[in-house]
């Protein structure tokens, strides 16, 4: 796994050149100075923990070995975009590497194990299944993306982010067309859990949004 951009000053053409296309030259109006609540080494060892998190519950639950099923690490880039949370997070399938965003507008950084699990998953999606992004497709993408890293946040069982039904709880929302789509298996995926009735989330409530 590899960390991103440089932490202060403009980024040089070297620190953006990973990023694909048009987003290149955008890396290059960003500033690269402590985004994250908390240090800039929390941030990363959180996305990092995310990270490996997410492969210890895919090669335990499935038996793969990383996005590529090769044993080769995700590439990571944390703190990726402007500090006004206009970027938010996402797996780029050019560079194989997934971006969280920076901490904006006194929010979480997009570091969160279920944030890092959904945008790693999307790359195993990619590999397996290839779904397009766009329309329904997109929307089990999404919604696949929405389940594994509910899942993966269930295994980790954390004390510092006990698991539960919502993704990235804290750092947006969830209205994207993709994700409104998505919502209709999260549905379905959140009863076959716990259940139609009450439950400790609530009763037969959207599961697992991605909240971006």
């Amino acid at each position: 796994m590899t960390h991103g951009s440089p932490r202060a000053g403009a980024p040089t053409e070297t620190s953006c050149s990973w990023i694909p296309g048009a987003l290149a030259a955008r890396c290059a109006t960003w500033p690269t100075t402590t985004f994250a609540v908390g240090s800039p080494a929390d941030a990363d060892v959180d996305a990092y923990v995310g990270a490996a998190r997410t492969w210890d519950y895919f090669l335990q639950r499935h038996g793969r070995h990383g996005i590529h099923d090769d044993g080769t690490g995700p590439r990571l880039f944390t703190d990726v975009g402007p500090p006004d949370g206009e970027f938010f997070a996402q797996y780029d399938p050019e560079c194989g590497c997934m971006l969280p965003g920076p901490a904006a507008g006194g929010k979480a950084a997009w570091n969160a194990t279920d944030v890092v699990a959904h945008e790693m998953t999307h790359g195993i999606t990619g590999m397996t299944a290839g779904l397009d992004l766009n329309g329904e497709a997109g929307g089990l993408h999404e919604s696949t993306s929405d389940i594994l890293a509910t899942l993966v946040e269930f295994s980790a069982n954390s004390g510092k982010d006990r698991p539960d039904y919502t993704i990235g709880e804290g750092v947006g929302d969830g209205d994207e067309p993709n994700h409104q789509i998505g919502r209709i298996s999260n549905e379905f995926f959140y009863q076959l859990a716990v259940g139609s009735g009450q439950s400790t989330w609530g009763k037969a409530r959207r599961a697992a949004e991605h909240r971006r």
